[in-house]
């Protein structure tokens, strides 16, 4: 989660822009979260994450990826 987050924060206008469906600012503050809390962190939260949001988000990097990196 800690990476995901890192690399959301990283990412260009560009590509922030033609991933409206993806909540990268919540992405990048859950992030932050997890990085300062520790023992805070809600776990029904982060099994919903990992178990409900994490593929639709896998699709939207893989669609990114083949729009704007392939050869």
């Amino acid at each position: 989660m800690e990476i995901i987050g890192e690399a959301a924060n990283h990412l260009s206008d560009t590509l922030k822009e033609a991933a409206p469906e993806t909540e990268l600012r919540k992405i990048v503050a859950f992030r932050n979260f997890v990085t300062h809390e520790y023992f805070g962190i809600d776990l029904e939260l982060l099994l919903d994450i990992i178990t409900q949001r994490l593929e639709p988000l896998r699709l939207c990097v893989e669609r990114l990826l083949s729009e704007y990196f392939a050869e």
